[in-house]
């Protein structure tokens, strides 16, 4: 058998061969071992979500915009971080079980904007409370899923879909611009709202056309504030990291044991020693961002997802709207500290070298992006936001927010409309 094979095959390929056939008994448990834990995992994670896991769609109607900044809804967010259930190893290995998580969304259905919460039932009081507390003249209702109203067998026949989530440029410890650069330093009350041009831009929605923008999030504990910590030790040059490999670390010493001492292992290397006068040598920017780190993780963080989707009729499909949505978001972009940036792997344009458009690919993502959506999936581009970060991107529009778009707000007081369904109370 070798013998034919070698003459087609080079004689390195026929020893690779070889090895994998004759040493079978080391590649293939710890191969079968991870591929089962993953069969497993995703079995045992299914059973919990399906067992546990009860969601409901709340919409918050707002009568007009709030007399109140960002800071109110910084405090709802807050509350919303106590949805944290701590699991040991039996309940995560075991059982499959997950952090809960909530989802806010602001959708635009042919101009008309919603604001909505996605919880699980057990928090559904929690909400309605911090909301409530927060905002007293607003109200909320339990509504539809609004995702369902979409039929898949018709994408790219009757209608089209865009869509992508959205990263961050740089490590999680540097934040965005947040709503506090935003505020006017004689009046809080008085503030350009750093979500104006995204609602202005949902506001100008045509007939068949339907932007949504979600923010799944899931509650971090305190260990989240490590990564800003680490940013600050490179920024300061203290930063100490052993580039050692495995072998160096842990068989290297062995060897050097058992040879005494002829085989010397490498040394772990020496933490910086901590030097005086560090503040002394930073630049202006350098010192500037490590005081927005540490301002950053002085506050509760989130596991999180930015996602949008942009869905039209085929008559009124256009780029421009997602395009303004995307260049709405660049108002948070920071250059020296953190900006948003297209997942490049789950945006649903999809050209080759030639640029020419590779239209199965596209399907695909399209396809993956909806899934994605629908299940509300803390996935692909994820992120730590802290409670301002968060809060900067999802609150309710401002008084100062353009008269044209609290019309449009205004308007959902009297009912949910029939894209919107409510639903019915037993």
């Amino acid at each position: 058998m070798n013998d034919v094979l070698g003459l087609f095959l080079p004689n390195e390929i026929l020893v690779l061969i070889g090895f994998i056939f004759e040493y079978w008994w080391i590649w293939l448990p710890p191969f079968a071992w991870t591929f089962f834990k993953q069969m497993y995992t995703d079995y045992a994670v299914g059973n919990f979500k399906r067992t546990n896991w009860d969601f409901v769609l709340l919409e918050v109607i707002l009568e007009s915009g709030e007399a109140k900044t960002p800071r109110s809804m910084e405090k709802v967010i807050t509350t919303l971080h106590g949805g944290r259930t701590s699991w040991g190893w039996w309940d995560k290995n075991i059982k499959g079980a997950r952090q809960d998580m909530f989802s806010l969304e602001i959708i635009s259905i042919e101009g008309e904007i919603h604001y909505l919460i996605r919880t699980l039932t057990k928090y559904k009081k929690l909400v309605e409370g911090a909301v409530y507390g927060a905002f007293p003249d607003v109200e909320i209702q339990e509504v539809e899923d609004y995702v369902n109203n979409i039929d898949r067998s018709k994408l790219e026949i009757d209608y089209d879909v865009f869509g992508s989530d959205i990263g961050l440029a740089k490590p999680d410890g540097y934040p965005i611009r947040t709503y506090l650069e935003f505020l006017d330093d004689d009046k809080d009350i008085k503030i350009n709202d750093p979500m104006s041009q995204v609602l202005e831009v949902m506001a100008s929605l045509e007939r068949g056309e339907q932007l949504w923008m979600q923010i799944p999030i899931e509650s971090l504990d305190d260990d989240w504030t490590k990564k800003g910590a680490k940013e600050i030790e490179k920024l300061t040059g203290q930063a100490f990291s052993d580039s050692r490999t495995f072998l160096e670390k842990y068989i290297a010493p062995v060897i050097e044991i058992i040879s005494f001492g002829l085989v010397p292992a490498p040394k772990a290397p020496e933490k910086p020693e901590q030097k005086f006068g560090i503040a002394q040598n930073l630049t202006p920017g350098k010192a500037e961002a490590i005081k927005a780190i540490e301002h950053n993780i002085t506050k509760p963080g989130f596991r999180c997802t930015l996602r949008f989707v942009y869905i039209a009729q085929k008559a009124t499909y256009g780029a421009a709207s997602p395009k303004a949505f995307m260049g709405a978001l660049k108002q948070f972009n920071d250059s020296t500290l953190n900006s948003f940036k297209v997942d490049g792997g789950t945006i649903t344009s999809v050209e080759d070298i030639f640029g020419r458009t590779k239209k199965d690919k596209e399907r695909l993502r399209k396809n993956l992006l909806l899934d994605n959506y629908a299940k509300r999936k803390v996935k692909g581009a994820k992120f730590t936001f802290n409670t301002e970060e968060l809060t900067t991107i999802y609150h309710f529009p401002s008084s100062s927010v353009t008269t044209s778009t609290l019309k449009r707000v205004r308007s959902k007081k009297a009912s949910a409309p029939a894209s919107l369904p409510v639903v019915d109370e037993i």
